[in-house]
């Protein structure tokens, strides 16, 4: 970390790497404790979270929005607007996040029954997809004051928020689970515990940093739920597309066996952990580029731009060795089973594949938003998704298989790499 640039890159993904990495680390530990208690459980918490993750990929545009955008106007001193972007991005959270716990709570066996499971692993994902929705609100009071930390340049304090979460959250899994036999309806309600007191601790501390703020140097008019509504709509409109691609895709595992979405559900955890350690350089990135661009600099061809693609080249790589030689001892050691061992040895090399090109598909997001290309940022996951989408029906009905799948995820993430390297060097 000798060099000045390298180490900026490093101070502002750390945190974040650590603060995303445990939340499908705590999930791993959710899948965990669900296998103790049985196969079935764990394909119901496999179809829970699946639901789960929809909600929370409907409002990632509160985190996304808003990180760019409290970069630039921190990086212009303009704190009076600064001031407006959190009181709006807050109201939005309590307005979608009660509605969302409304909408599960009454529709909660529908949305089950879009996977097709059998009664007793549908039974299991309502036992834990209702507690756990309760948090929601909270969850996403915390995603988006994390996101505001970040753009402040305080990644270290939103890292101690994912800390606390995921102590809290392990701590009552194995209670609630293994001392009250609260089965998966446990491992659910202590995931909404976790983000009540979370969402407490963290608000005091952005209230702390806000009072830090000076008088605005550089307040102009600026029309902050506009301002906010462009880049979110763009965002919003590009999750529900990469949702519907990724939810077919663990509908048509569920399809498949129960077998295949307990496995689907074990290598999408490991999958987005291991996507974390970029994703977090990509968010990272968010804030620096948006700086940069603020200050009246140039992205394409910068130091910048060359660091951080070094940095994307030497993780891809890295990821894909390890997804080689180590997968099928991650599923059997988070499964809890050895069942599974001959389908795992099948998907070894696409899964790899998908990791190494995911990298440079997450990075390019991330400079997308801090270059302030919210459009094309949305255009080159809906373009992904809908060729994904669609090679996904096409190779369930000809194939069936859990490999087809996972290779039609890997050409949508082809488009998604080619596409966003285009667009980042026409800004």
């Amino acid at each position: 970390m000798k060099n000045s640039g390298y180490r900026d890159i490093w101070e502002n993904t750390y945190p974040v790497l650590f603060a995303l990495l445990l939340e499908p680390a705590v999930s791993l530990v959710d899948s965990f404790v669900a296998s103790r208690i049985g196969l079935l459980q764990l394909a119901g918490i496999g179809v829970g979270e699946s639901i789960y993750a929809v909600l929370v990929w409907v409002f990632i545009f509160l985190a996304y929005g808003t990180t760019p955008l409290v970069s630039s106007l921190r990086a212009k001193e303009d704190y009076t607007n600064l001031i407006q972007l959190i009181n709006y991005g807050r109201r939005l959270v309590f307005i979608f996040g009660f509605s969302s716990f409304v909408i599960i709570y009454f529709f909660s066996d529908y949305f089950i029954s879009l996977f097709n499971p059998i009664l007793q692993v549908g039974e299991y994902a309502d036992d834990y997809i209702i507690p756990r929705s309760f948090g929601i609100v909270f969850y996403l009071y915390i995603m988006h004051s994390t996101a505001v930390l970040r753009g402040l340049r305080r990644a270290s304090v939103a890292l101690k928020t994912a800390l606390i979460a995921s102590f809290i959250n392990v701590f009552l899994d194995f209670v609630f689970v293994f001392v009250f036999n609260m089965g998966v309806f446990g491992i659910g309600l202590a995931s909404a515990i976790s983000f009540v007191i979370t969402s407490v601790y963290v608000h005091f501390l952005l209230r702390k940093e806000v009072l830090l703020f000076g008088s605005s140097k550089n307040s102009d008019p600026v029309d902050i739920q506009k301002s906010f509504f462009s880049i979110s709509s763009s965002i919003l409109i590009r999750s529900f597309f990469l949702m519907g691609m990724m939810t077919l895709m663990k509908n048509l595992a569920s399809r498949v066996s129960y077998e295949a979405i307990a496995l689907h559900h074990v290598l999408n955890h490991i999958w987005n952990l291991f996507s974390m350690l970029i994703d977090s350089v990509a968010i990272a990135s968010q804030t620096l580029v948006a700086e940069k661009i603020a200050n009246g600099g140039f992205y394409w061809k910068s130091k910048l731009s060359k660091q951080l693609l070094t940095i994307c080249v030497f993780m891809a790589i890295s990821l894909y060795v390890i997804s080689v030689f180590f997968i099928d001892d991650l599923v059997v050691i988070l499964s809890n089973t050895e069942k599974l061992n001959s389908t795992v040895n099948n998907l070894r090399f696409v899964f790899a594949a998908t990791l190494l090109v995911g990298c440079f598909a997450f990075l390019w997001d991330g400079i997308l938003l801090g270059l302030g290309s919210f459009r094309h940022f949305s255009i080159i996951t809906i373009a992904g998704s809908i060729a994904g989408a669609g090679l996904m029906l096409y190779s369930y009905n000809k194939f069936s298989s859990l490999y087809s799948l996972w290779f039609c995820l890997l050409i949508s993430l082809c488009i998604r790499t080619l596409l966003g390297f285009y667009y980042q060097t026409k800004k």
